[in-house]
């Protein structure tokens, strides 16, 4: 409990989940949204099923800070147990501060530190797309530690803990975290001699063409990761289809949708992911 305690003290506010929402008529005090993934991307990595941490489901409420870990001592030993198994693992010889090696094999120190935890009764699962693990030994508060830095060796100590949640954040079930959507353009493709308007300012002239995207957002209006929303967003036209827009894919991009402008007047696009739905308006103008 003194651990936890000096972590709090040192503990100062972090972003916490990203997928994105938004209120019906686009997110304008968010003009300078990040979009979905432009490029197809490799699925997801699956993250650990609530049922199967034996101490209990995370909490969509949880607060994250950074700071020192109350863990880190169940983490270190962890970490030395696996340099002893494994020391095919390592560069022994090469470091960058005391017992921080470097790893030659990632996946398997990774694994071998969760799995040591696991078998100690606590709750681990590595971040998906990471090199970090989270961690809990309660529902009081769970802590996120970077196990391999990007230069590729060992992180260790107290610097190695990213963020510690109250109560305990994981796991999440897919489509839990997502609280609202955000609707919105992000990129205008015009011809030559038309100027493009600002995208927040949803004007869309007839010599352009807009590129929108959905994005599920958490309670802190970040953008929740992609392994734990669902990968098959709708959309649709709630008004002006056909006589003012005509909506289009974009191969790969199932968050993202063109829109082709066929005459002038007002519009409305709604889309839809995990029970969580917007609408954007907007207008095409001569």
């Amino acid at each position: 409990m003194i651990h936890r305690l000096l972590a709090l003290v040192v503990c100062t506010v972090v972003a916490g989940f990203t997928l994105s929402f938004v209120a019906c008529g686009g997110d304008k005090s968010s003009p300078t949204a990040t979009p979905a993934t432009l490029s197809p991307a490799p699925g997801p990595t699956p993250a650990v099923a609530s049922g199967s941490c034996p101490i209990g489901h995370g909490n969509t409420a949880a607060e994250c800070q950074s700071g020192e870990g109350g863990l880190l001592d169940a983490i270190d030993g962890a970490i030395n147990k696996v340099v002893a198994a494994h020391p095919e693992y390592f560069v022994v010889g090469e470091t960058r501060g005391p017992g921080e090696y470097r790893v030659l094999n990632k996946d398997g120190f990774i694994e071998g530190v969760i799995a040591i935890l696991q078998g100690q009764g606590m709750c681990a699962q590595r971040t998906p797309k990471s090199d970090k693990v989270e961690l809990k030994d309660s529902q009081q508060y769970s802590e996120e530690y970077l196990l391999v830095s990007d230069r590729g060796y060992m992180a260790r100590g107290v610097s190695s803990c990213q963020k510690t949640c109250t109560p305990a954040a994981f796991p999440l079930d897919v489509g839990e975290p997502v609280v609202r959507i955000f609707v919105g353009m992000f990129r205008l493709r015009c011809d030559a001699g038309v100027t493009a308007p600002p995208t927040y300012s949803n004007l869309l002239p007839m010599g352009c063409d807009a590129l929108i995207t959905m994005t599920p957002k958490d309670k802190d209006g970040k953008n929740v990761p992609e392994w734990l929303h669902s990968l098959n967003p709708e959309f649709w036209v709630r008004n002006g289809e056909l006589s003012v827009i005509v909506l289009g894919d974009v191969p790969g991009e199932p968050f993202n949708k063109w829109i082709y402008p066929k005459g002038v007047g007002a519009f409305s696009i709604c889309a839809a992911v995990d029970g969580r739905q917007t609408c954007m308006n907007a207008q095409v103008v001569p």
